[in-house]
Formats: structure tokens, C-alpha cells, sequence
């Protein structure tokens, strides 16, 4: 399928509009205030304020970007009045993002990582993607010397009581470690072994929660968009889209709209056919996916439809300048292969000059418009 056909759907109803849901309303009325600090807050408000439940939203100016994606391709994003856009609304700002970095960036394909749990191999993008702590919970629990008994248990105190702290401990280790692979060297091996994750769980205690979990020494020395296609070849993908966090710094611009995800609400919408399975958080989306499988599309074709639904329906958790992991599953080959698509600190955003700015502080800040990446 072309680029026009998969992303058409999405374009339309940008333009159209589309009725909004009860949890994007409720997360959108808690990003007023990210909105209202930069200049054309009114791109994605009603009259000053987030649109209500069933309310319809249209945005044509999401629409115009994707017209220009799906007739230019990469070019129509990362190059042209659409790149400049995005650079000026960041320099009017105090930013340093430059048309440079823009026509520069490039997606890597990359080999996954995964663990075994329970008899299945569980993938997920390596760092800098924060897909191992999902990895490292599972290896946790898997080790534990009581694994059988307590998740068996579905649901009981203990059973909850034991994932809540693997996860706490899984995050703490995924905090210190995630960083740039090209900068540092992350011992993701050393990681996701069977003995580090025994030493791990010789912190958890079935009595009592840890106070503070710190994190390992496995050698010497936000929530997001997230969604699953599979095609009638069984051929899958699965894909997350990130802003990072609600509307994320908030800065945004008159030609298209860079968000920096919510938190998520949990349910799924996942729709099967003769033609394949689509589950997203969207109806919506779902369908989108699932008419393109209908229309002949792969899996590919349709995670891409999707994928600029969600930006539509979803922008407080999801944009097209937003970051990109990919897992896809070739059925022919039965191999998994690894997409990682995240945006790249501009080049003159240095380590000194971030410092210079940011004395006191442990990483970027959110609000500022430094955080934007692309």
C-alpha cells in the first residue's frame, strides 16, 4: 500500500474530527497548564480549555503534517516548511534544535533482547529503551525460590505484594542503567542472568514492602501508546510511541505539534478478524488498523495506520515527532528483528551547556524546552 492510503485514515479524521474519549478527556484537562505556558495553546483547546467526553475534536493542523508526511515521505517531516517550523517554534523559545539535527536523525535497526518466562521468550527493544525493566521483573520472578506457589495464587496478597516489588526492583536497576549504548556501556548480559536476578530477589521480603529500592551491581566495578498487530500471514508487530510524559513540555507549534505519554488507561480494544488481529487502547484505531489488513495491507502497513490515529486521538500520550520502538515478527523466518526510532539530543545541546543551565538538577527538566527531542 502507499504511504497516502495507510495514513489517509488518520488525516481524515484530524480533519473531520473524532468524538473523545472519557480517559484522553480527563488527561487532557490535566495538560491545560503544559499547553497554556507556550504560544498557540489554542491548536488543542476549546475555547481555552480540553475538550470533554464525546466531544468532538478536530485538529488541522495534525492533519496538514500528515498530508505533507504521506505525499513526501521522511523528506515531508524532517526537511521542508515543516522542519522549519518545528526549528523556529524551538529557537523562539531559547531552544537549539536546528534544521541539522532534523534532516540528520536516522531510526537504527537493532537486536532484541529478551528473557525467558515460563517457557516463553519475552522481546523488547535493548537500551537506550526502557523495555528491559519489563525483562528484568519477569527474570525476577522467574528466579524467585517460591516462583510456582506464588504465581499460581493469581491475584492474592501475596501474588500482588511479590510483582509490585520485583517491578520496584526492576525499575530501580532500569533507572541507573538505561542510557545512550553509544556513550556507555550497558551490561544488559550481565543483567538479565539467572544469577543477578537470584541476588535480586534476596531483597524481597513477603512481610513488608522495601523502603527504598536501590539498585544492583550485576558486574564488578511514564507510560506511552502502545499497540499489537498481527496480519493474516502471521507476520506481527509491536509498537510503542512515545511523548514521554503528559503533552511533555508542552511546547508546540502553529504547522504540526511535537508532544513530549499519560498515564494509560489499562483496557484494550482489540478487534479479530479473518484478516488478522489489531489491539489498541483506541476503537477508533482498531479499526483504522484492521481495515487496512481488510484492504490487503501487511502488518507493517497497518501499525503505521495506527500509529497516526493515535496521534490524532491520543496527543497528550503520542506525536509524530515522538519516540519509536518496534518489534516485528516475520513468520516466514520466525525471527524477531528491532526498530528504535527515539529522538537524539540537538548537537549543540552540550553536556557543559546543560550544566551552565541547569546547575542543580539531576537531569533536564521536563518544562523546559531543552527536553524536546525529535
Amino acid at each position: 500500500m502507499s504511504l497516502q492510503d495507510i495514513l489517509q485514515p488518520a488525516i481524515d479524521l484530524a480533519r473531520e474530527g473524532f468524538p473523545v474519549t472519557p480517559v484522553t478527556s480527563y488527561l487532557w484537562e490535566r495538560g491545560v497548564h503544559q499547553l497554556t505556558r507556550w504560544p498557540h495553546p489554542e491548536d488543542l483547546l476549546i475555547d481555552g480549555r480540553a475538550p470533554r467526553n464525546g466531544e468532538i475534536f478536530q485538529n488541522p493542523s495534525l492533519a496538514a503534517s500528515l498530508e505533507s508526511i504521506a505525499l513526501y515521505g521522511k523528506a515531508g517531516f524532517y526537511e521542508g516548511p515543516l522542519a522549519k517550523a518545528i526549528v523556529d517554534a524551538v529557537k523562539a523559545q531559547g531552544g537549539v534544535l536546528s534544521l541539522e539535527d532534523l534532516k540528520e536523525h536516522q531510526s537504527t535497526f537493532v537486536t532484541p533482547i529478551k528473557a525467558n518466562f515460563r517457557g516463553v521468550d519475552v522481546y523488547e527493544i535493548p537500551p537506550n529503551g526502557q523495555g528491559i525493566a519489563a525483562l528484568l521483573a519477569l527474570n525476577f520472578l522467574e528466579h524467585l525460590p517460591n516462583a510456582d506457589q506464588v504465581l499460581k495464587s493469581h491475584n492474592s496478597v501475596e501474588y500482588l505484594h511479590t510483582l509490585i516489588e520485583a517491578l520496584r526492583l526492576a525499575f530501580a536497576d532500569a533507572r541507573w542503567y538505561v542510557s545512550d549504548p553509544e556513550v556507555e556501556h550497558i551490561p544488559v548480559e550481565e543483567l538479565l542472568s539467572a544469577k543477578y536476578a537470584k541476588e535480586r530477589v534476596a531483597n524481597l521480603n513477603s512481610e513488608k514492602a522495601m523502603v527504598e529500592p536501590k539498585r544492583g551491581s550485576p558486574v564488578v566495578g511514564s507510560n506511552t501508546v502502545s499497540f499489537q498487530v498481527v496480519d493474516i500471514y502471521g507476520n506481527a508487530v509491536s509498537m510503542v510511541n512515545s511523548n514521554y510524559a503528559g503533552f511533555g513540555s508542552g511546547c508546540h507549534f502553529e504547522m504540526t505539534h511535537r508532544y513530549n505519554s499519560c498515564p494509560r488507561s489499562f483496557t484494550r480494544s482489540p478487534v479479530y478478524g479473518t484478516h488478522g488481529m489489531v489491539a489498541t487502547n483506541q476503537p477508533l484505531a482498531s479499526e483504522i488498523g484492521y481495515n487496512i489488513l481488510k484492504r490487503g495491507g501487511n502488518a507493517v502497513d497497518a501499525a503505521i495506520a495506527i500509529a497516526a490515529a493515535l496521534n490524532v486521538t491520543e496527543p497528550c500520550s503520542t506525536g509524530i515527532g515522538g519516540d519509536c520502538f518496534l518489534l516485528y515478527y516475520n513468520a516466514d523466518t520466525r525471527q524477531v528483528a528491532g526498530l528504535n526510532g527515539s529522538g537524539r539530543a540537538p548537537k549543540e545541546l552540550t553536556l557543559e551547556k546543560a550544566l551552565k543551565e541547569f546547575p542543580n538538577a539531576k537531569s533536564i527538566p521536563l518544562d523546559s524546552v531543552h527536553s524536546i527531542t525529535v
